[in-house]
């Protein structure tokens, strides 16, 4: 990186200069993302649909409806319709993952050379793809982290060791969240520390928590504005947009199709309680329509936020370096 890109920032002009970055290579930068995130998106359709016509269609296979005598050649059959789905959704999943590592390299690229060439993506993907065992495993330490923070109070409280109570659950619980959300900052340099140096797993967990300790606040700051940012603001922004232009309207139909499987049965039964997404629980129809209509504005908001990593990584990447050459001894 030159002389001139690796001043020390703010944590605002870290943002900006992030937004800068993500504005001007928004084209290359979402063409990394295309598969990772619509192949999620086919894979889910490829499950689920399959499994609603085989649902929907079942007499029309078996006459005689499913029994003890063709549940395991139903079954089978609906492993085969769901497997190239399931792949599809796998692969791209991996391709995600491997994106939150890649993109900071590409991102570094950009900040040195001013553009991303096609070559780049496939060079720094792979360069990760080497490394898929120690990347797993770091995949694998960070989920434990928050998988120990949730399930750990449930497996205090049932041993005896806290008072049986629901406040003493809450309180453990969130006693636990906030324990792991402070040692999630700390580590919220891995991915950079993953892409940029070339250690162990255990010291790149090492070298996160280094890099952070005297930049704890600048570092919340920052996964604060960006998960307003990229978790509330523009997905909301995008599914407003989808509401004006009425768009909502085409793209319902296979949702409701597939709601209306779901859910039927419940609405039918009269005004239920937990229907408080229905504008008008009483009609199954009405209701089906809304629940819906949510499902729709989640997934659409879900796409938009995942395919929005790169400015993240833009930021984090940014960040990274400022906090580096902080810490650098001083020629």
């Amino acid at each position: 990186m030159g002389r001139a890109k690796t001043q020390l920032m703010n944590i605002f002009q870290v943002i900006f200069n992030g937004f800068l970055i993500y504005i001007k290579n928004l084209i290359p930068l979402s063409k990394v993302m295309m598969f990772p995130v619509f192949g999620q998106v086919i894979g889910v359709f490829l499950i689920l649909y399959p499994s609603y016509w085989l649902t929907k269609n079942s007499y029309t296979i078996f006459p005689s409806g499913i029994n003890s005598g063709n549940i395991l050649l139903f079954l089978l059959v609906l492993i085969i319709a769901i497997t190239p789905g399931f792949f599809i959704f796998i692969k791209a999943f991996w391709e995600y993952m491997i994106a939150t590592v890649s993109l900071n390299s590409m991102i570094a690229a950009i900040n040195k050379q001013g553009s991303l060439k096609n070559t780049e993506i496939k060079i720094q993907n792979q360069a990760v793809k080497l490394r898929s065992k120690d990347y797993i495993s770091l995949i694998m330490i960070l989920s434990l982290v928050w998988l120990v923070a949730l399930i750990l109070p449930a497996i205090i409280l049932f041993t005896g060791i806290n008072s049986a109570t629901v406040i003493g659950f809450v309180a453990l619980e969130l006693a636990a969240i906030f324990i792991a959300a402070i040692i999630s900052i700390y580590l919220s340099l891995t991915f950079q520390v993953f892409a940029f140096e070339n250690i162990s797993v255990i010291n790149v967990l090492k070298k996160s928590w280094s890099l952070v300790e005297g930049n704890f606040w600048r570092a919340f700051l920052l996964g604060i504005i960006l998960s307003i940012i990229t978790g509330a603001i523009v997905p909301a922004i995008f599914q407003t947009l989808i509401e004006m232009t009425d768009l909502i309207s085409y793209i319902i139909h296979p949702v409701k199709a597939y709601t209306a499987a779901l859910f039927g049965n419940f609405t039918q039964l009269g005004p239920q309680p937990y229907f408080t997404i229905c504008s008008n629980p009483a009609n199954p129809t009405a209701c089906i329509t809304d629940i819906s209509r949510t499902v729709v504005l989640t997934i659409a908001g879900t796409i938009v936020t995942a395919f929005i990593l790169p400015l993240g990584s833009a930021c984090y990447t940014l960040l990274y370096f400022d906090v580096v050459n902080r810490k650098s001894p001083k020629k």
